[in-house]
């Protein structure tokens, strides 16, 4: 014999769909898109079950009336956590136009470092490590470079990950100071 709440859930299966057309037209596409129209779904059935057992007919509510809030309870909250944590849309153009200025037309595209661009930025940064007082600072850029985090970085070397992180910074600021000087200092500097 089934229980209350399990009739009440059999009997308004039909509910979750419904809320899912009435409120959800926009973004029923997108989550269609990412194939996420049964989680989705499934997201509002957990709606319906919380729904029936909470409620309590002797307050005078219809039980449909009752458990539409639950349901849309349920699917914002998978909206609002669960969609952008997990399935970032994230498809940029890389000729997307990024500035506002109309005159000059700056694209992601310029923005990104060529090889040889980056490349010339390395072995400065390299040169210069040889230079600076930053205990393994050559090291955690060779670290950095192949992917590893601070974390890593500080296991590999030995130290703790905010040490890593003050050298970085210590780092960085001192070679801010280097590639603003002029093109002579430069040179003797790392001569």
């Amino acid at each position: 014999m089934k229980t209350k709440e399990e009739l009440l859930v059999e009997e308004n299966i039909k509910l979750v769909h419904f809320a899912i057309n009435k409120k959800y037209k926009r973004i029923n596409e997108k989550i269609k898109y990412l194939g996420l129209y049964e989680d989705f779904y499934q997201e509002g059935c957990i709606g319906l079950f919380k729904a029936a057992k909470a409620f309590d007919e002797s307050k005078g509510f219809k039980f449909t009336t009752f458990a539409f809030y639950w349901i849309d309870f349920q699917l914002r909250h998978f909206i609002t956590r669960y969609i952008p944590k997990h399935y970032n849309d994230n498809l940029v153009s890389i000729d997307k136009k990024i500035n506002k200025d109309d005159k000059r037309e700056i694209t992601l595209k310029d923005t990104i470092y060529s090889y040889d661009e980056y490349n010339g930025l390395y072995s400065d940064l390299k040169k210069f490590a040889k230079t600076t007082k930053v205990k393994d600072i050559d090291t955690i850029i060779d670290l950095s470079l192949e992917g590893l985090s601070q974390r890593e970085i500080s296991i590999v070397i030995g130290i703790s990950q905010p040490e890593v992180s003050r050298r970085i910074r210590r780092f960085k600021s001192e070679f801010e100071i280097y590639s603003s000087l002029g093109e002579l200092v430069r040179i003797n500097k790392v001569s």
